[in-house]
């Protein structure tokens, strides 16, 4: 019985009751402690510029697997307790996630709306704010990388530059925006 559209995924089967989580493990002590829980998947983390915590997309709405939106969450690993704060594109999808050089903004691929046209590279202020594309004037597919998709992530480099894959003309290039 079935009573969800994403009941089954290509090259994993049935997925049943099965939920991606995080979790952190504690190197000193090899203790292991679920940071995240509910009947929802949780997208890979990016660690804080300080490593106190871990951002995020997911699918949290009870009709995810009907209006597909994944907002992206914060939550702080270092407490027991902490439940996952929303912290941008509400209305939109992330996907891979990367931070500023201080800890004030996210970096994630994907739509600040549904996932329509090219995915970007939005800039989402914690604070609050609007998000930016910043690879809007491209005009191209920002690539997060995945199987079967060339790309990668997006990363920091040195001060607030953050380096991502682009796609122009079957190709995937290495691009660099002030972050």
């Amino acid at each position: 019985v079935t009573d969800r559209l994403d009941y089954q995924a290509d090259g994993a089967g049935y997925l049943r009751g099965i939920r991606k989580h995080l979790f952190v493990l504690d190197v000193a002590t090899k203790a292991c402690r679920q940071v995240t829980r509910g009947d929802w998947h949780a997208g890979d983390p990016s660690w804080s510029p300080d490593g106190t915590k871990l951002a995020f997309a997911a699918a949290t709405a009870a009709d995810a697997d009907l209006t597909y939106r994944a907002p992206l969450y914060v939550v702080d690993a270092s407490s027991e307790a902490a439940e996952p704060e929303p912290a941008g594109l509400a209305d939109g999808v992330g996907g891979a996630i990367t931070w500023n050089a201080d800890g004030s903004a996210l970096v994630a691929v994907g739509w600040a709306g549904g996932p329509v046209g090219h995915a970007g590279l939005h800039r989402v202020p914690l604070g609050g704010g609007e998000p930016t594309d910043l690879a809007a004037p491209l005009d191209r597919n920002v690539m997060q990388g995945g199987a079967g998709y060339p790309g990668g992530p997006p990363q920091r480099s040195t001060g607030n530059t953050i380096v991502f894959c682009a796609r122009d003309r079957g190709c995937t290039s290495l691009y660099a925006v002030d972050g």
